[in-house]
């Protein structure tokens, strides 16, 4: 069905609030092609004590083409999408007659992928838009019955529209900001958010430039394929529904929420291709205004040189109890009592926090489950004497644990020099092992 009237050309020009001032750059612009083009700016035609949806409806209804100013995708762009949805519901073939303007360094949203999208700069916007918009009017918008809005446009008149756009849409982009890291943003205003169960999965990734980009979603192998995609998407992705670094992410994400500081993770994922590990890091959860509801949260996304890479579970082995020597047991020797005895519950509690961090690590790399141990000595596995070990070592690090959050200072002693001694016994074979398996023919 054609549109109400002939007589004028009319272009609905959909924006954010904050885009007001390029959206009448582009009316003024576009009016100045032909005196045939008349703009209904989405907002600035409504008047005062007006039924404003009535407006927009008829607007709309009145209008051969839809352009959309998609600036920054980081805004809620709910709205406008909606004004999208309207005009596109008065014809089955209306989406020939939308167009998006978009960031040339990005792209338009995903629910606009079967419509015209023309990057904001003036060679693509001269040819691809304002030429076709003049010389051949029905190819933009089949509601036109008279012909070309000019048949034989001036380059000199295309030209100068097409920089003053691009100039005006540049402006409402702000700084050129370059991430020097993947980042992966998560919008999460339109899920239930229960902060103890940490990052919801319906949460749903932000794409495009300044935000997710597709580069960042290779990482999980969601470069291709349907928009959106969501936290859960990403985690499946990996394998990572039950994996400690994803366990300690939800953790950290709750404690952010509640304004309490955490430790950095230090649990690392493997990319959708297993060639690389990376390490989550929690950087930024946004607020919704006047509300504690968290409506957005930043990760980045940092390489990890982890010791899979540079040396298999024998070097695994003989980094960890390394660590727990360096960073425990030699960093709290000599008279502990009195250290305890002096500072009191800040020294039971960095005892507990450098165990904990080992032990994540370990954790992390599957140090000493029995698939790794095993790997790790091959034929000189003895499990008898392994596992002896390893049950010693459990039940000491249970009675310590249970000595720091009593505070009792003697058992604490005795349980770290037990524990110390164990470890001794256990790196005494560690290295053992990776002296063979450095020396041997491969």
């Amino acid at each position: 069905m054609a549109r109400l009237q002939q007589d004028h050309f009319q272009i609905f020009i959909s924006h954010k609030h904050d885009d007001r001032e390029v959206a009448e750059t582009i009316r003024r612009e576009l009016e100045e092609l032909s005196p045939l083009i008349k703009c209904w700016v989405s907002g600035s035609e409504i008047v005062a004590a007006s039924d404003w949806r009535r407006e927009i409806h008829h607007g709309l209804g009145q209008s051969h083409l839809l352009l959309l100013l998609f600036t920054t995708p980081a805004h809620n762009w709910d709205w406008c999408l909606y004004e999208v949805g309207l005009f596109m519901r008065f014809e089955e073939s209306a989406a020939r007659a939308v167009v998006c303007l978009f960031d040339p360094r990005g792209e338009s949203p995903g629910p606009l992928a079967n419509v015209q999208g023309v990057p904001a700069e003036a060679g693509r916007m001269r040819d691809t838009l304002l030429r076709p918009l003049l010389a051949e009017t029905w190819r933009v918008s089949d509601d036109w019955l008279k012909g070309p809005l000019v048949p034989e446009p001036r380059d000199e008149d295309i030209d100068r529209a097409a920089d003053a756009i691009a100039k005006a849409f540049a402006g409402a982009l702000g700084s050129d900001a370059y991430y020097p890291c993947h980042r992966l943003i998560l919008d999460l205003r339109d899920v239930a958010v229960d902060v103890d169960g940490g990052i919801p999965e319906k949460a749903v990734v932000k794409a495009g430039y300044g935000a997710t980009t597709g580069y960042t979603l290779s990482l999980f192998g969601r470069a291709e394929g349907p928009s959106p995609r969501t936290w859960g998407d990403i985690v499946h992705a990996v394998g990572g529904e039950h994996a400690a670094w994803r366990r300690k992410l939800d953790q950290q994400f709750a404690a952010a929420c509640r304004e309490e500081l955490f430790d950095p993770l230090i649990e690392p994922f493997p990319t959708w291709s297993r060639d690389r590990l990376y390490r989550p890091i929690l950087t930024q959860v946004r607020r919704r205004s006047g509300s504690r509801e968290p409506e957005e949260l930043t990760l980045l996304l940092v390489r990890d040189l982890a010791p899979p890479l540079v040396g298999g579970p024998e070097f695994n082995l003989v980094r960890s109890n390394a660590r727990f020597r360096s960073e425990v047991f030699d960093e709290y020797q000599g008279d502990l009592s009195a250290q305890l005895a002096e500072s009191g519950s800040a020294v039971y509690r960095a005892i507990r926090g450098a165990f904990e961090r080992v032990e994540r690590e370990a954790e992390a790399l599957g140090v000493f489950t029995e698939a790794q141990v095993r790997s790790a000595y091959g034929d000189d596995y003895d499990p008898d004497a392994l596992q002896d070990l390893g049950a010693n070592w459990t039940s000491a690090r249970r009675r310590l644990y249970r000595a720091l959050d009593d505070q009792d200072r003697a058992a604490t002693v005795e349980q770290l020099a037990q524990l110390s001694d164990l470890n001794r016994r256990f790196m005494a074979l560690a290295v053992g092992r990776y002296c063979k398996v450095l020396t041997e023919e491969r």
